[in-house]
């Protein structure tokens, strides 16, 4: 994600480029109903975009469309994930190909962009733009809807920068998130104070884990918008759609087995159709599941999952820490049998500065491994995980943030504390190929080839097969 004043200062650089009313000549387009991708900005030919135009699209009338922002550049994945609602409701879908986590400064450059261009290129309703994105994205897209006078965001997998939630927001906030998501927590604590200050606001849980929302949600987020948009005025009521969406929400719930899952589900139900449709049955049905035991265990088990993740993760990221700062201890000891830790040279965290000392009597092997403390804090999650998906959404969070600090050290050439992160990664999830890959090129660009070589050979072993990749890493720990 960007740093948080880098997004703040999308006030000014938004507002300067919003369209006036007179449009510029378009540039060619696709044809309606296909994807394009890439597609150049024609202002800024260093930023491009995948997008979708609904198979009747037309100049002649102004369009919603909804700018999406990717984690890692990928423009093409929420505009395949939206394209089937889009066809249905009538949206235009952009995908950036530029904004990324760890952009910085230049996301700015990307938002700008993305709306000169779209402005020019296609017939747009100036009351109907949304913001969405995935993770790092998601805070973008926040920012982004803040901003401008934009009509919804669509956050997956996180929320606003620095996890704020503004004291009055005017966008309305569609927010999805997997079960096993390790920002679960943070989307419920968004949509928690959203409805403390009576904001539009929707959340929607999906079966996965740190992803963005899958087509189906991906539906239920643009038909929600369409809610919205005719409970705004800013487009006409149609009471044979909204008749339509009602249904198929009371059908939806109806497959549900988790009653507390059910309860809130008609209470969303209850809010999103008031003032549009009759609303007393899922009212009726929510008051009926209100103070019922399963209702009531699920809300218990939800906080009880809330507790054991913060306590988790505490502890991984303690451990985490301990390694950050580890130096191993000389041989030598004091009068008292205590043994002097001095700092490790080139340690890759930077080390202690101060002597410390380790008491007398701690001759264990982990005197020696700088990850043992997280090797114990992981064994013991691991195990929970079996059958706690709290500890699962710990172990996801950590590995994620080890990875994501890896990419951002090897942007800066920093590639022994990438490594480093690397290592802390591989031990939070053994099983991933991606680690060991991306310690191949790390340790290659340290000159250790010899590790890099055994790198190499675990990702290949644990499933790594990305042909082109491979051959890149192999000329790299080449002798």
């Amino acid at each position: 994600m960007p740093p948080l004043r880098s997004l703040l200062t999308l006030n000014l650089c938004l507002m300067a480029v919003l369209p006036p009313g007179v449009r510029a000549a378009p540039p060619p387009g696709p044809t309606p109903g296909a994807n394009a991708d890439p597609v150049i900005c024609a202002d800024d030919p260093a930023q491009s975009y995948a997008f979708y135009l609904p198979s009747n699209y037309s100049p002649e009338r102004a369009w919603p469309i909804v700018y999406c922002f990717d984690p890692a550049a990928r423009g093409r994945r929420p505009v395949e994930r939206f394209r089937p609602a889009a066809e249905r409701f009538g949206y235009i879908i952009v995908g950036s190909n530029n904004s990324r986590n760890n952009l910085r400064e230049g996301i700015a450059t990307v938002v700008n962009a993305l709306l000169r261009d779209t402005y020019q290129r296609f017939r747009l309703d100036a009351r109907r733009k949304y913001a969405a994105g995935f993770s790092g994205g998601a805070r973008v897209a926040c920012a982004v809807a803040t901003s401008v006078d934009f009509a919804g965001v669509i956050a997956s997998g996180a929320g606003f920068p620095e996890n704020v939630v503004p004291s009055k927001l005017a966008p309305a906030f569609f927010g999805s998130a997997g079960r096993e998501d390790f920002n679960y927590s943070v989307l419920k604590q968004v949509d928690a104070a959203l409805a403390a200050q009576h904001a539009r606001h929707r959340l929607v849980i999906f079966d996965g884990t740190h992803e963005w929302l899958p087509e189906p949600s991906a539906a239920e987020a643009l038909a929600w918008m369409e809610l919205q948009a005719m409970r705004s005025g800013l487009r006409p009521k149609d009471d044979a759609l909204i008749g339509t969406l009602l249904r198929q929400r009371l059908q939806a719930i109806a497959t549900l087995k988790n009653p507390g899952e059910a309860y809130e589900g008609y209470l969303a139900i209850t809010t999103d159709f008031d003032g549009l449709a009759d609303n007393s049955e899922p009212a009726a049905k929510a008051a009926t599941l209100k103070d019922t035991k399963p209702v009531r265990q699920y809300f218990k088990d939800e906080k009880k999952f809330e507790q054991q993740e913060e306590r988790w993760r505490e502890s991984l990221y303690g451990a985490i820490e301990t390694a950050k700062n580890w130096v191993p201890f000389q041989s030598s000891r004091d009068a008292a049998g205590s043994r002097r830790r001095l700092p490790a040279a080139n340690d890759a965290f930077g080390g202690a500065s101060a002597e410390e000392w380790a008491p007398a009597g701690s001759d264990r092997a982990d005197d020696t491994d700088r990850y043992a403390a997280l090797r114990d804090v992981v064994r013991e999650v691991t195990r929970q995980s079996k059958t706690n998906v709290a500890a699962r959404r710990t172990l996801n969070g950590a590995f994620s943030f080890s990875s994501e600090q890896g990419h951002y050290l090897m942007d800066d050439k920093n590639y022994a504390a990438a490594a480093e992160c690397f290592e802390t990664a591989a031990i939070v999830r053994p099983e991933s190929p991606a680690s060991y890959a991306e310690l191949t090129r790390a340790y290659a660009l340290l000159g250790n080839k010899p590790k890099a070589r055994e790198c190499l050979q675990n990702a290949m072993v644990k499933g790594f097969n990305d042909p082109e990749r491979i051959k890149q890493l192999q000329a790299l720990v080449a002798p």
